[in-house]
């Protein structure tokens, strides 16, 4: 979806044809000839004349051309590959996010005109009774490719079918058993909700980290390794004091072996440590003693 672009001449013309009046009523002056058939609009000059353009005006030179834009592009569908048509993808920055929905063959492209650093984003969504989550992960744009208005193919993009979503009381906390063995305790009083929500339904999904995109892959801290990765929704969350955790995450580690915990922001794709983790002598990972989860997203378990 192109936003829709305004050029400087066109807002000089609209604040100058208030100039071109009586100042001292601020209504037309309609003592002049009248003309025949159509004529351009009268403008201003910077000395504060008025002309008619195409008729005794100077030549303003031409109206510039918008600025070329690049464009994010590739084909939306669930980890069993099945298409997604209508579902909303955004690229964002800090400042500003530009928007696309897939069409019916799960095609978007999302059209930035500026170099930079953004976050791709696939929203979470209901479709059929089917909840899907959110995934998302950086994307750079760089200077030639922005100069050439290039196309950048994200290949295709999975979203994760998610478990059953759990309401979380903002004050009260509590335990919430997001099923198959998923647990999160909150502490009373502890959680952020993101602004204008007032309650959050939180749902749990393991990652294959086999299957995820090259560009989250690419995102772990370099000298880590990836050991598992999963989703918890809504993004955006954030706890005051740690929320403990048992997630059935195998990883195939000792017991005992320490984990860091990374989010990746929703709002700038930044890989964020954000908790840690252990594994448990069932293979599943726990929080350690004195630490937790500090908030819920795209989550990277790493060594």
């Amino acid at each position: 979806m192109r936003p829709i672009h305004v050029t400087a001449s066109v807002i000089a013309l609209t604040l100058l044809l208030g100039a071109c009046s009586d100042d001292s009523n601020n209504t037309p002056d309609d003592s002049g000839p009248t003309l025949d058939g159509a004529v351009d609009a009268p403008t201003c000059t910077e000395g504060g004349a008025c002309c008619t353009v195409g008729v005794d005006c100077p030549d303003q030179g031409p109206v510039p051309d918008a600025k070329p834009e690049a464009s994010f592009c590739g084909v939306l569908e669930d980890e069993a590959g099945t298409i997604i048509s209508g579902g909303d993808v955004l690229v964002c920055d800090v400042h500003t996010c530009r928007t696309d929905t897939t069409a019916s063959d799960g095609s978007f492209c999302i059209f930035v005109a500026d170099a930079g650093d953004y976050v791709f984003h696939a929203t979470e969504r209901e479709a059929g009774g089917e909840h899907y989550g959110d995934m998302l992960f950086p994307v750079t744009l760089g200077a030639s490719e922005a100069a050439a208005a290039a196309k950048i193919d994200l290949g295709k993009v999975a979203v994760p079918l998610m478990g059953p979503a759990v309401k979380l009381d903002p004050q009260g906390g509590g335990t919430l058993d997001l099923g198959g063995g998923a647990t999160l305790v909150v502490a009373a009083g502890a959680t952020v909700l993101p602004p204008l929500k007032t309650e959050a339904q939180v749902a749990f999904r393991a990652l294959d980290k086999a299957a995820l995109h090259p560009r989250l892959l690419a995102a772990v801290p370099a000298g880590k390794s990836l050991e598992a990765a999963a989703v918890l929704v809504p993004v955006g969350v954030s706890f005051g004091a740690p929320a403990t955790f048992e997630l059935p995450l195998a990883t195939g580690l000792a017991a005992d072996t320490a984990l860091e915990v990374y989010r990746i922001n929703d709002e700038d794709g930044a890989v964020e440590l954000k908790g840690q983790a252990k594994v448990s002598a069932s293979d599943t990972l726990v929080n350690p003693s004195g630490g937790g989860l500090d908030a819920l997203g795209l989550l990277l378990f790493v060594k």
